[in-house]
Order: C-alpha cells, then sequence, then structure tokens
C-alpha cells in the first residue's frame, strides 16, 4: 500500500513529494503545506538541529574538557551530599544556591603541578565531596584528606593515589562520553536519594 497525501489523503502516486514525515501529491499540497503550523514546527526544529551542530562544531578541546570537568563535578556532589566532609568531617548536605561544598581532588586537576594528577581527573577514587573551606580556603587541606580517605577507604586506597603516575591527555571523544556517562549517574544519584 501506498503512501497519502498529509493534505488532500489521496494516494500519493508517481511526480509527487515523498520524504520521510511526509508524503504530499502535487505541488498544490506542497504550497499548502508550507503554510501549515506543521511544517513551521518542522522548519524550526531543523534549524535548531543546524544550529547546535555548527555550535559543537566551534568547541575546542578546552570546551569539552570543561563540559565534561562540570558534568564529573555535579556528579561527585551528588553522590556526597549526604556525606560528611573527606577531611574536617563537617556535614556536606543542603541545597543552597551555589552549595555548601565543592569536588575536591586529592591529586590535582592540573598537568603542570609538581604533582600532577591529571589523568585522575576524572576518576571518582580521586575525588570527594570537601567544604568549601578545605578546598578553596586552605588549598584542598590535603593532610587531612588523606587522613579522611584512609579513615573511609583505607591505606590502600591513599597510597595507591599517591603512587599513580596520572599522565594522561584526554581525546574530544572521551570527553564526550565522560560528560555522556556522568550526566547520567548524576541523574540516577538525583532520581534515587531525592
Amino acid at each position: 500500500m501506498g503512501r497519502r497525501c498529509k493534505i488532500c489523503k489521496s494516494q500519493v502516486k508517481a511526480g509527487g513529494i515523498i520524504a520521510p514525515k511526509i508524503a504530499l501529491c502535487s505541488w498544490d499540497c506542497f504550497e499548502k503545506y508550507q503554510q501549515s503550523n506543521a511544517a513551521e514546527i518542522m522548519i524550526a526544529k531543523a534549524e535548531r538541529a543546524q544550529l547546535r551542530e555548527r555550535k559543537e562544531r566551534l568547541l575546542v578541546h578546552s570546551d569539552h574538557l570543561k563540559a565534561a570537568q562540570h558534568a564529573f563535578n555535579g556528579y561527585i556532589r551528588e553522590r556526597d551530599k549526604l556525606k560528611q566532609c573527606i577531611s574536617c568531617e563537617v556535614m556536606l548536605g543542603g541545597d543552597k544556591v551555589g552549595g555548601r561544598y565543592d569536588a575536591g581532588h586529592y591529586r590535582t586537576r592540573g598537568s603542570n603541578s609538581r604533582h600532577p594528577g591529571y589523568g585522575l581527573r576524572f576518576n571518582p577514587t580521586n575525588t570527594f565531596g570537601q567544604c568549601k573551606r578545605c578546598n578553596r580556603h586552605l588549598a584542598g587541606n590535603h593532610s587531612n584528606m588523606r587522613r579522611g580517605i584512609v579513615r573511609r577507604y583505607g591505606a590502600g586506597r591513599a597510597n595507591w593515589l599517591d603512587n599513580h603516575p596520572g599522565l594522561r591527555v584526554f581525546t574530544v571523544t572521551e570527553l564526550k562520553r565522560i560528560k555522556r556517562i556522568y550526566n547520567k549517574k548524576r541523574r540516577i544519584y538525583q532520581r534515587l536519594f531525592r
């Protein structure tokens, strides 16, 4: 059975316009369809998709890195919101705008520090919920953070983090995948622990 015209509902024969989403029997029906609300919606949707694709092509590696880091940190904050600060043991929680806590990295995210942990920047075993005071004002409070890791997870994890070489460069494809995975994990935690 052939397709029916979207406008006049007649059978579309040879010479008609057949596209994946619509079928039109003649140019008269095509002109009527162009003036319809459905066509405007379809055109607007196609324009938005084209704009999204153009914006995506303009993104550079650092833009993808920021987006992946934002998704990862959001997941860590959601995961640890009912726990204590890894360094000073103050309760994190709260839905205050701007939040009361950060995702603190034991090995730093930077690639040019004395102990680079660039390869560990997206590793959930290197990142913990940490109050803003410890993370920002006390520069990570690393000595207390190490004690907190030993207390919470054991000396094995702290030693592994200390001895990990941490050298790695992420590709754009990996960064897109990291962003997608951690956004999905964060949504799952939000659903489970409302």
